[in-house]
């Protein structure tokens, strides 16, 4: 199964998550679509989306 995490579905992944909390969302997209070319590069960081699912779901 392929779980390797795009820009696009982590920014989808955010907005289902909370869709009322749209300046939320729309903070998150500012910051990662900035920092998203340096995570590529950091194989660890971004192999699997399960970084994001931990730091997305600590405070579900």
């Amino acid at each position: 199964m392929d779980q390797t995490c795009s820009l696009e579905s982590f920014l989808n992944h955010v907005q289902k998550r909370d869709p009322h909390q749209t300046e939320f969302a729309q903070a998150v997209r500012e910051v990662m679509t900035t920092l998203w070319p340096f995570l590529e590069q950091k194989p660890p960081v971004t192999a699997t989306c399960l970084y994001w699912n931990v730091w997305l779901n600590q405070s579900a």
